[in-house]
């Protein structure tokens, strides 16, 4: 991975980029966008009451039945060594 390239080919006809790379001390990190997950609002909070989670969705300014989830995974360079994160998503129904 190289910084710079990471950065410039976010520059291209996209919309909305795709990634987005920076510098932290001598670590390369870039943040990789995957897309979006429609998920139903009720499940981010399964165990809150519905007009409290109702009010609380308004206050922040979400829809109040679906919100778009962003799916990201990171990948970091640190020397020879490079790792990807991905902490991945769970659902429950």
């Amino acid at each position: 991975m190289n910084l710079d390239n990471a950065l410039r080919a976010g520059t291209s006809d996209e919309l909305v980029p795709s990634r987005y790379a920076l510098r932290v001390g001598d670590i390369d990190v870039l943040v990789i966008s995957d897309g979006v997950l429609p998920i139903a609002a009720k499940t981010i909070a399964t165990n809150a009451d519905s007009a409290d989670l109702a009010s609380w969705l308004d206050d922040m300014f979400l829809p109040p039945d679906v919100l778009e989830w962003p799916l990201n995974v990171v990948v970091v360079r640190s020397g020879a060594q490079t790792i990807l994160i991905d902490a991945g998503l769970v659902v429950c129904l």
